[in-house]
């Protein structure tokens, strides 16, 4: 009676079972992606043979990728099957773009975007490592030496980028990874390896003249530049120093420069609001220097910031011998209202979105 029971009992859930497994829902082999990020099943484009995900954004997904044609591991973006021709066009100008700049602490572009299996990609050199953002989030704030070597590194990769007539728009964490560590340093950084990624909105100086669509915020809100949330098309290099700034000063307190409970109020404070004083161990000249280059480039008027990414990376070389830059006021100043009604007004009108 127990037996005639347990069948009576298991019978429907072995039968739905296979029939599961009859449909493929346990396991499909149509090279479409599992939980873990990899695919069930190999998908090639020319060369490449696609292994797991490493992330994805706005303009399409990043795989490890084996190229078979050199013997070896590469990454590979893709864009959506279902993008729009312009978002053909911004996918196929993001790897052309990219492709220009050579620089060590930047990430390689190996090829144009190409078409495969009706697939429109790119290849990368493939990078291991934590990006800026996962490492204070993980570690917290970091030693000023180590702050300064990771600066030093972003804007000489900026310098080349602007020399060619490019800015990046986007400097954050998010966008920066330390692929090399080692522990010989004392501070935690040994061999940090800085690589600036993601072209996604890298433009020509030129092109940034003309007026920028209304209604439309490019760029990220926390480390945005004052022009670029005023005026879009005035945006150039000293806009990238900003956000190299903002990255900096992250990086020493652990938090981003400013806060806001909405994108109106972050704005607000980028454009009106002093930075509060960064944390410094009194008699420290190299990180009382780095402090003023850091605040120095979040200076709200761009003529007040570095002449140049090139001009950052020579003080960052050696911080003692630089010079004091002249000192900024060490309180948080928030908006008053009239300020941020100003802001709500103008922006509101630009029907501004992140």
């Amino acid at each position: 009676m127990a037996l005639l029971l347990e069948i009576l009992l298991l019978g429907p859930l072995l039968l739905a079972c296979w029939l599961l497994a009859s449909s493929g829902r346990f396991g499909s082999h149509d090279g479409r992606q599992r939980p873990d990020g990899a695919l069930s099943a190999p998908q090639r484009l020319g060369p490449y043979t696609l292994g797991s995900k490493l992330g994805e954004g706005a303009m399409g997904e990043v795989y490890r990728a084996w190229n078979s044609a050199v013997g070896a591991w590469h990454a590979v973006k893709l864009l959506p099957r279902d993008a729009t021709p312009n978002d053909r066009r911004r996918f196929e100008k993001e790897a052309r773009l990219g492709a220009q700049v050579r620089h060590p602490n930047t990430v390689s572009i190996l090829e144009p975007a190409r078409d495969g299996d009706g697939t429109c990609y790119y290849a990368m050199e493939l990078l291991e490592g934590t990006s800026l953002q996962q490492l204070v989030e993980r570690e917290g704030p970091q030693p000023p030496a180590r702050v300064a070597r990771i600066l030093r590194q972003l804007s000489a990769a900026l310098a080349e980028m602007h020399a060619q007539g490019l800015v990046h728009r986007d400097i954050k964490p998010d966008n920066v990874l330390l692929t090399g560590r080692g522990d010989n340093s004392g501070d935690g950084s040994g061999a940090d390896v800085c690589k600036l990624i993601d072209f996604g909105l890298v433009e020509h100086v030129g092109a940034l003249a003309e007026r920028q669509p209304e209604g439309t915020l490019i760029g990220t809100p926390l480390y945005i530049s004052p022009e670029a949330i005023l005026a879009p098309e005035t945006v150039g290099p000293r806009s990238d120093l900003y956000g190299l700034g903002a990255v900096g000063y992250f990086l020493l307190r652990g938090e981003p420069v400013f806060r806001g409970s909405s994108l109106i109020e972050v704005c607000c404070h980028h454009l009106h609001t002093v930075p509060e004083a960064l944390p410094m161990a009194p008699g420290d000249a190299v990180a009382a220097e780095l402090a003023s280059i850091v605040l120095a480039c979040l200076a709200k008027d761009p003529s007040e910031r570095p002449a140049s990414a090139a001009e950052v990376a020579r003080r960052l070389a050696r911080p003692s011998e630089v010079p004091s830059l002249p000192n900024r006021r060490a309180t948080r100043v928030r908006p008053s209202l009239a300020p941020e009604a100003e802001c709500r007004t103008a922006h509101d009108q630009r029907r501004i979105a992140a």
